[in-house]
């Protein structure tokens, strides 16, 4: 009896050894722009003609059916590594980071190399993401067991196929609190998957700034003094530009951003995310925000950026992710339609990003100012330039003080305050402005700048958060 126990808890011992933690095979990393990615090494991959990646993540946070998570090999040369025996790293950009996924499984042609236990929380999702690499006419003598010689030459092919299959449900390690009887009533709301309350007298609703104006000159902004504000980072660019919040699903943001400069090809959307409620652009450890993939892109029909005029520049980011809206991440609200821009000359507005500052880097935290609306005469008078990037769907912004919006700052609002009932409106989009002289690259601050008009485009922007929520 006491040898059958030996061997067995050999055999124990040896399966846990042989699945190892997946903390051994993964890990999340920054770029030099502030963006995440999770990397994969699997050690000597066999060189046979047919291999099947497969990483298994868990989150503690609901996601759509339908998300679109994409895997890919990193090696520059697959054929070359497999056949010498080295590592093969995966790669894969999250579409959520507040909470990070966990990696719970990795498995190379079905079996499985590692085991994590999953992430706790009220609702937990798995993700499943698959890469195949195929090698075809490999000799008879070139298969598992053997290496080929180098000097032959077979057909290989790197299928980014990968399919998907995320599904989330319910688990029963997190049970809801009773609800508070009257007549203090509250309101359920989950955040990042952790149930809380919040007072039913803070409803959220749009436009409302839950800190007070200090100064107007261009400052760093206090935290959720724009819980408006969206930070739009592209896999491979890093942070390229603003976006402004307006319903649950729909971030508007400028044409321009969401094209590439040299094709003008509309931007990958599965290589596309915005992060709400951030404020420290590159900490990756600041609480109380989220992130979210797109599902599509859809730029407004009378954009045309061969034109030097910006006419029309603003487009739709349709998000995976359903926003919960909190204390730091609030809509901004939609105008009435309008024809023009005449009610808000010489009325001021606040403008808020993270845009080059004045030593020409990146800001860390979102800036901001007030400027006012200047006369379309004045505008144009002040450099022959602006008769070029103006239209009548624009409007410019400025009081000659050299404080202005900068690269960077494009696709966030010019947020004008209702007296009425004393909510902000989304007025405009930062769009375009004239260049420095000396450099020809970042933005000319003694000079006006030029904004989308907004409310000419209400009802295209309502047709969306009507349909997609």
């Amino acid at each position: 009896m006491q040898i059958w126990k030996i061997i067995f808890l050999f055999l124990i011992n040896f399966s846990i050894a042989r699945c190892q933690s997946c903390s051994n095979f993964a890990n999340f990393y920054s770029d030099h722009y502030g963006g995440i990615f999770g990397q994969v090494e699997i050690p000597r991959v066999p060189f046979q003609s047919y291999s099947f990646f497969e990483v298994e993540l868990s989150v503690a946070a609901r996601l759509p059916s339908n998300n679109d998570w994409k895997i890919v090999i990193l090696n520059t040369n697959v054929y070359d590594d497999l056949m010498n025996g080295r590592n093969i790293i995966l790669k894969f950009v999250p579409l959520i980071t507040n909470p990070l996924p966990i990696v719970t499984g990795v498995f190379l042609n079905g079996n499985r190399l590692c085991s994590s236990s999953p992430a706790r929380g009220s609702y937990v999702s798995t993700i499943k993401m698959s890469h195949t690499y195929t090698i075809s006419n490999i000799p008879q003598n070139a298969q598992t067991n053997s290496r080929p010689v180098p000097n032959q030459s077979y057909y290989h092919q790197n299928q980014e196929t990968t399919r998907r299959i995320i599904y989330a449900q319910p688990t029963t390690r997190a049970t809801q609190p009773p609800i508070p009887a009257k007549p203090r009533q509250t309101t359920q709301v989950y955040i990042d998957n952790k149930l809380g309350t919040i007072s039913s007298a803070q409803t959220f609703v749009c436009g409302v700034r839950r800190n007070q104006l200090g100064a107007v000159s261009f400052v760093v902004a206090k935290k959720s003094d724009f819980p408006w504000l969206a930070a739009f980072y592209y896999r491979q660019n890093g942070f390229i530009c603003g976006g402004t919040i307006v319903s649950t699903k729909v971030i508007v943001t400028a044409a321009h951003c969401v094209q590439d400069k040299q094709d003008f090809e509309l931007k990958s959307a599965e290589d596309s995310t915005f992060y709400l409620g951030k404020y420290k652009l590159n900490d990756l450890n600041e609480k109380d925000y989220i992130s979210s993939g797109v599902r599509q892109f859809v730029v407004h029909p009378k954009w045309n950026p061969f034109e030097e005029r910006y006419s029309a520049d603003l487009a739709i980011a349709l998000l995976y992710r359903t926003i919960k809206f909190t204390n730091d991440i609030i809509p901004l609200c939609i105008p009435p339609q309008k024809n023009n821009h005449q009610d808000i000359v010489h009325k001021a507005g606040l403008v808020a990003g993270w845009g080059l500052t004045s030593q020409g880097t990146i800001s860390d935290y979102p800036m901001f100012v007030s400027l006012p609306v200047v006369a379309d005469v004045d505008c144009l008078r002040s450099d022959d330039a602006f008769t070029k990037i103006t239209s009548s769907s624009t409007f410019c912004v400025g009081d000659g003080s050299g404080r202005s919006p900068c690269n960077g700052d494009s696709g966030g609002a010019f947020a004008v305050k209702n007296d009425a009932d004393s909510k902000y409106y989304f007025r405009g989009i930062v769009s375009s402005g004239l260049r420095r002289s000396e450099d020809g690259y970042a933005c000319d601050n003694n000079k006006y700048a030029v904004f989308t008009d907004v409310a000419q485009y209400t009802d295209w922007i309502n047709s969306y958060t009507t349909s997609y929520g």
